[in-house]
C-alpha cells in the first residue's frame, strides 16, 4: 500500500498548490486502502495525461467501504481543473472532515473562496496554514491580499512587510504595499514605492495611472498630466487612459494641447474606437469650446449622431453659433436641449434672451417663465429678466410684480431698485 505522504505530494504536484505553511502534512503512517491507492494511482495519470474528466468519475465511483481523505483531495483537484468551484470546495471540505490537518486541502479551499470573492473565509482559512516567515510567495502574497480585502490593514502590513523583506524582487508585495501606503494616508511614500516598482517596469501603464491618481491637489495637475501622458506612451489604445490625460489638461486649462491631442488621436489608428465613445469625443468638444474652435466644435460634433449628442456638446455649439453671430442657429440648438428635458433655469434664461434678440417676446416670456419654475440658483433672476421683458412691451404693472418679488430675495440689487423707480414712474404716467 502507498503511504498517504507520497500520494499527497502526487497530488500537490499536480495542482500546484504546494508551498511551505503553518506545518507540513504530516500522516506518513497512514496507509490509503489497497483498492482506493490502485484509483489513486489511475486518477493521477489520468490528470497528468490531460484525462481530468475521467479522472473525476474514477474518483466519484469509487465504491470502497473505506473511504480516505486523500480520495476528495484529489477529486478536488480534478474539479478545480474542470473550473467546477462549487463542486472543488465540497470535495475540500470532506477531506477535511476525514483528515482535519490536511494542510493541502485547507490551501485549496482557501484558493477557491478567494477567486468566489469570499475574502473573510480566505483569511480565515489561510491563518490556519501560512505563516509570514516560512510562506512561499505565492501564499504569503494571496494572504496579505486576503488581509487587505477584508479591511485588516494591521494583518496586511505584517504580510506585505514580511513579503518585501523575504522577495524583494516580488512586485506583487510592491504593489501591495502602495495599496496599504494609500490607506494609511502617507501618500508621499506611496508615490515612493510606485516610482521604485517603475524602475524595473518603466512600461507599465497600469503603474503610471495609479501613480497619477495620488497627484491631487490643483498645484499638482501638470505633474499628474505628464505621468497620464506617460501611461498613454505604454498604452496608446487604452481609452479609459485617454479620457482621464484629456480630462487632467481641461482641469489644467490647457486646451491648447487638448485639441492638439485629439487631432492627434483621431488621425490615428484608434479613430475607429474613439468615435464609439461619447464621452471621449465630448471632453474634445470642450477643448474646442474652450479656445474658441469653432471648426472643431462641429466637426468633432458631428462624429456623434443627434440623438446621442450631450448637452455639453450642445451647449458648445450654441455658443459656436453665436461667436458666428448666428442666433437663430443658438436657438435652434437651445431649442431641442430644452425638448430633451433641459432642467437648469440658466439655459431658459439664454434660451429666453435670445428669443428677445430676435424680438420673439412671447417666446421669451415663456423661457422665462420656465426658469422661474426650477428652483436652482438662476432662477430668481427669471423675474428680473421678466420685468425688463415686461416694461419693454410696455405692461408696467407685471413688471413691477416681477421686481417686487426679485426684491424680495435681493433687496439691495441697485440695479433692480432703480428699474423699479422707473416702473413706478411708467405706472403714474398711465394713471394719469
Amino acid at each position: 500500500m502507498r503511504t498517504l505522504r507520497g500520494l499527497i505530494a502526487a497530488s500537490l504536484l499536480l495542482f500546484g498548490a504546494a508551498g511551505p505553511g503553518r506545518g507540513q502534512e504530516t500522516p506518513a503512517s497512514t496507509p490509503v486502502p489497497q483498492r482506493l491507492s490502485r484509483v489513486l494511482q489511475q486518477a493521477q495519470e489520468d490528470l497528468r495525461e490531460g484525462r481530468i474528466a475521467e479522472a473525476a468519475r474514477r474518483l466519484r465511483e469509487y465504491d470502497g467501504s473505506e473511504d480516505h481523505a486523500l480520495r476528495h483531495l484529489v477529486l478536488g483537484n480534478a474539479l478545480y481543473r474542470m473550473d467546477d468551484l462549487a463542486g472543488a470546495a465540497a470535495a475540500y471540505r470532506k477531506a477535511l472532515d476525514l483528515d482535519k490537518g490536511m494542510h493541502a486541502a485547507r490551501r485549496a479551499l482557501a484558493r477557491i473562496h478567494a477567486q468566489q470573492g469570499d475574502w473573510t473565509a480566505a483569511v480565515k482559512m489561510l491563518g490556519t496554514v501560512v505563516s509570514p516567515g516560512s510562506a512561499d510567495a505565492d501564499w504569503l502574497a494571496l494572504y496579505a491580499q486576503a488581509g487587505l480585502e477584508t479591511g485588516d490593514e494591521r494583518l496586511g502590513r505584517v504580510l506585505v512587510d514580511a513579503g518585501i523583506t523575504r522577495f524583494p524582487g516580488d512586485a506583487r508585495f510592491r504593489k501591495l504595499d502602495v495599496t496599504l501606503l494609500i490607506r494609511e494616508g502617507d501618500l508621499r511614500r506611496a508615490r515612493g514605492a510606485l516610482l521604485h516598482l517603475l524602475e524595473s517596469k518603466p512600461g507599465s501603464a497600469e503603474l503610471w495611472r495609479r501613480l497619477a491618481a495620488l497627484y491631487t491637489g490643483e498645484e499638482e495637475l501638470t505633474r499628474q498630466t505628464a505621468v497620464l501622458e506617460a501611461a498613454l506612451l505604454c498604452d496608446p489604445s487604452n481609452l479609459e487612459g485617454q479620457r482621464q490625460y484629456l480630462t487632467a489638461l481641461l482641469l489644467a486649462g490647457d486646451w491648447l494641447t487638448a485639441v492638439g491631442h485629439g487631432e492627434s488621436l483621431l488621425a490615428g489608428s484608434e479613430r475607429a474606437r474613439v468615435v464609439k465613445e461619447t464621452a471621449l469625443i465630448e471632453l474634445l468638444v470642450r477643448a474646442a469650446d474652450s479656445g474658441g474652435r469653432g471648426d472643431k466644435v462641429r466637426t468633432w460634433t458631428g462624429l456623434v449622431p443627434e440623438k446621442r449628442r450631450t448637452r455639453v456638446m450642445r451647449i458648445a455649439e450654441a455658443r459656436t453659433a453665436l461667436r458666428e453671430g448666428k442666433v437663430s442657429a443658438a436657438r435652434d440648438v437651445l431649442g431641442r436641449l430644452i425638448a430633451m428635458g433641459e432642467s437648469d433655469a440658466a439655459v431658459f434664461l439664454w434660451a429666453g434672451r435670445l428669443a428677445e434678440d430676435e424680438g420673439a417676446i412671447l417666446d421669451a416670456e415663456a423661457y422665462y417663465e420656465q426658469a422661474r419654475k426650477q428652483g436652482d440658483a438662476s432662477a430668481g433672476m427669471a423675474d428680473l429678466h421678466l420685468a425688463r421683458l415686461y416694461l419693454g412691451a410696455g405692461r408696467p404693472a407685471e413688471s413691477e410684480n416681477a421686481l417686487r418679488r426679485y426684491l424680495a430675495m435681493h433687496p439691495e440689487d441697485p440695479y433692480a431698485r432703480a428699474l423699479l423707480q422707473i416702473v413706478k414712474t411708467r405706472l403714474a404716467e398711465s394713471a394719469r
